[in-house]
């Protein structure tokens, strides 16, 4: 259980570090590029910079896997499904934008904290 609760942490912790990157990538960018393609390239970068402190970091996984890499592409894309399709429904429901984004965000670290951990990174998980 310790070491379940020291991953979420540094999960969490690389989770901030990478939605700053997307921000900082995206403002940069977006002054000189259109603002959906600036969107996507920080969404890019921030999901890299995540897989790399997730894999190295926070579960401590030192081999090359380009199944690993693969696993990890198809939860973010799930997650982002997800992601969009929670925030939907909730402000669908409450009409309340910051409660609709808290609530999707919520859900997909949830999501991809527990695909990372049993999934992605996990040793189980044939290479």
């Amino acid at each position: 259980m310790k070491k379940t609760i020291q991953q979420a942490c540094y999960f969490v912790i690389s989770g901030c570090i990478a939605t700053a990157i997307d921000s900082l990538v995206y403002c940069a960018l977006s002054a000189i590029i259109p603002i959906s393609i600036a969107k996507g390239m920080g969404f890019l970068v921030g999901t890299t910079v995540a897989y790399f402190n997730n894999k190295y970091i926070t579960f401590k996984k030192k081999e090359r896997s380009f199944k690993e890499t693969r696993a990890f592409i198809g939860l973010y894309a799930g997650s982002l499904v997800l992601n969009v399709a929670v925030n939907h429904i909730v402000l669908d429901k409450t009409q309340m934008v910051t409660v609709a984004f808290v609530s999707a965000a919520l859900v997909s670290m949830v999501v991809n904290f527990i695909g990372q951990k049993f999934w992605v990174f996990s040793p189980r998980y044939a290479r």
